[in-house]
């Protein structure tokens, strides 16, 4: 069985949150939207980060809108 190596979880509110942890951990953190790709990287030791940053709890990117004027 393979398993993941160790990380810390982080969960951030709003785009501005997000934006900042990912500054501050440069280049040491990854973005997990859903972990399809990510999560069986990490199995296979594809990746090693540090650290995880969801952005599953963001409300402005739980969707796409177009606007048909200016794209």
């Amino acid at each position: 069985m393979m398993t993941l190596p160790p990380f810390e979880f982080l969960a951030p509110e709003n785009v501005t949150e997000a934006a900042q942890l990912l500054d501050r951990y440069q280049g040491r953190a990854k973005i997990l939207a859903g972990g399809t790709d990510l999560i069986p990287s990490m199995k296979n030791k594809l990746f090693h980060p540090d650290v995880l940053v969801s952005v599953s709890h963001i409300a402005s990117m739980k969707k796409i809108h177009f606007d048909p004027k200016n794209g």
